[in-house]
């Protein structure tokens, strides 16, 4: 196997910028914010496809099929079957994002037949208030976010965590989480 170079899939997003074109300097074709790349995906709503060499125009989806222990190795096709288990995709978030908290595989495999979804972030930007709503605060019990959810009062829920250009940030399943301020 060969290195892989595959087409970028940008998404537009309210919440975006032109942070890839200045930062990374990527071609953007148009004058909209863009808040997501997805660089290498096997995901129906951004397949990745490749650019370069013999599998040139082939997609991951069908490159994994064939070629699944020669590209991941053995381990990750024994556990994952015929499912690429990545989505590595850029962010430029100049935003708000929503608060989002995503399944573990257990649950996710039981209830909606499909993998669950951990993410791990690194901060290539960060404006200096640059903040990341990870987790609920220690005291919130269910009743409290119960009651505070009810009155559509999400103040003290979460906790606040500043970030900065470099940070490294792995968000576990289950965890609540999103941005407050600039980051990418």
């Amino acid at each position: 196997m060969y290195l892989l170079k595959f087409k970028k899939n940008l998404v537009e997003k309210i919440w975006g910028g032109r942070g890839f074109e200045t930062t990374l300097g990527f071609q953007l074709p148009t004058d909209e914010l863009y808040g997501e790349s997805w660089e290498v995906s096997c995901h129906p709503a951004g397949m990745s496809y490749v650019e370069n060499g013999e599998l040139e125009g082939k997609s991951l989806e069908d490159i994994f099929k064939k070629y699944g222990e020669e590209l991941v190795g053995k381990e990750i096709v024994e556990k994952y079957g015929e499912k690429f288990p990545l989505l590595i995709k850029y962010l430029d978030i100049n935003d708000k994002l929503s608060v989002q908290v995503h399944p573990s595989d257990e649950y996710a495999l039981r209830v909606e037949k499909e993998f669950g979804k951990s993410e791990v972030w690194y901060v290539m930007e960060a404006s200096s208030d640059a903040k990341l709503i990870l987790g609920l605060k220690k005291e919130i019990t269910p009743e409290i976010y119960k009651e505070k959810v009810d009155k559509k009062d999400f103040t003290g829920l979460f906790n606040e965590v500043s970030v900065k250009k470099g940070d490294f940030i792995d968000v576990k399943p289950g965890v609540v989480h999103g941005t407050l301020e600039d980051l990418f």
